[in-house]
């Protein structure tokens, strides 16, 4: 995500409007630090756990909520909390760490499913990116 849809975000933000699911999830987290997906997805109306998962992914891109931790439930399911992040500093290193990671993930991705299709230069192009 770039800086304007980070700006537009905040913008919106301020407002104090919480007419989005993004902002309501936003918002939500803001008032119970330390939650988790799973949590507000027991708290919302009518939201669907992946439309949840993706506009918690959405402000993660964004830099405003970084995973913080994990633990294991009940059911032996790792949970990830989930915190905000208001310092704009911060929430640009988060937007960067969060491309970075996910480009890494790509890459993997790319390297794992298509080792036997790309040809020897792409490869190790790839595998130089990811050191």
């Amino acid at each position: 995500m770039s800086k304007a849809q980070l700006d537009m975000f905040l913008k919106r933000l301020k407002t104090g409007k919480n007419d989005t699911q993004k902002l309501q999830i936003y918002n939500f987290i803001k008032r119970n630090p330390g939650c988790t997906i799973e949590d507000i997805h027991f708290q919302s109306v009518g939201m669907k756990m992946q439309t949840i998962t993706g506009r918690v992914s959405e402000l993660a891109d964004l830099g405003v909520v970084k995973y913080v931790g994990t633990f294991t439930a009940s059911n032996d399911s790792k949970l990830s909390t989930l915190c905000i992040i208001t310092d704009p500093k911060k929430q640009l290193q988060q937007q960067s760490r969060r491309k970075l990671r996910k480009k890494k993930k790509a890459i993997k991705t790319l390297l794992t499913s298509f080792e036997n299709q790309l040809n020897a230069n792409t490869i190790q192009s790839l595998q130089l990116e990811l050191s």
